[in-house]
């Protein structure tokens, strides 16, 4: 997976102004290996030989509001599907 905010190893990728950059992976919606090695060591890493502290927000996982609205969705179309 390509990551545009961090791709360049130049405080540029982050922005002037920005000191504690917010990492969070769009394409995932729970914790996953690739994304905590890449965002937890190698991107962390990066940040702070840029004077930076990288923060990654927490993944939805089994957050109650999150599972609930999946198995809403879920419903939804089981219904829709079954006529």
């Amino acid at each position: 997976m390509a990551w545009t905010l961090y791709g360049r190893n130049d405080r540029k990728a982050c922005g002037e102004r920005d000191e504690k950059p917010s990492c969070g992976p769009i394409s995932f919606v729970s914790d996953h290996i690739e994304t905590l090695y890449e965002i937890d060591i190698l991107y962390k890493g990066m940040a702070e030989k840029l004077g930076m502290r990288l923060e990654r927000v927490r993944s939805l996982n089994t957050s109650p509001l999150f599972i609930s609205a999946l198995q809403q969705l879920v419903v939804q179309e089981w219904r829709r599907l079954d006529g």
